[in-house]
């Protein structure tokens, strides 16, 4: 009787059908590594074709400076006055007029945003620890004389041909537009 049972424990693990099963096994196995249901999303694009230029106002530009984190308005992207293929960004030479322009381009699911600033004039601070001393120079090196200084907070400077702003002129953070004369 006990002969028996030791028989019927060790008949199911017999090894006849055991090479079946391990071919069973392995053909299961290489069929779900090799068949793939859809592409890996890895090898997809992951950024626009086109990377677009708008030209934007100095308001827009304020504000961008106001609010670093903040998205630009969509009404600032209204019309583009230049494309370049994204992959060839690295390659573009910057030969748009004076003036400010925003570079926009799609990664992943968002619009990336950077600022280009072309300037008709150039401002050279000397700093001395009291005032703030500058020389405003135009594209061909030549010194501009009789700028007016626009402050965020309404005021708007004459700055004499010493070219400072004295101490105590502004008494908190504000943002300075420098008006070059006609």
């Amino acid at each position: 009787m006990i002969l028996n049972r030791l028989t019927a424990v060790i008949k199911p693990f017999s090894t006849k059908h055991l090479p079946q099963k391990a071919a069973l096994t392995i053909l299961l196995s290489l069929s779900l590594v090799f068949s793939y249901a859809q592409k890996p999303l890895t090898n997809s694009r992951q950024s626009s074709y086109y990377t677009y230029i708008y030209k934007i106002k100095a308001a827009d530009v304020l504000n961008f400076y106001r609010h670093p984190n903040k998205a630009p308005d969509d009404k600032i992207l209204q019309n583009p006055i230049d494309s370049i293929k994204t992959d060839k960004e690295p390659f573009w030479v910057n030969r748009l007029p004076a003036g400010n322009y925003l570079k926009v381009y799609a990664e992943r699911n968002e619009l990336r945003y950077r600022l280009i600033e072309n300037h008709s004039a150039e401002l050279k601070l000397m700093l001395n620890g009291y005032d703030l001393r500058f020389a405003l120079m135009d594209k061909n090196g030549n010194l501009v004389e009789n700028a007016a200084v626009r402050l965020t907070t309404g005021k708007c400077l004459s700055i004499p041909k010493l070219n400072y702003i004295a101490p105590g002129t502004i008494k908190k953070t504000a943002y300075c537009r420098l008006i070059m004369p006609a």
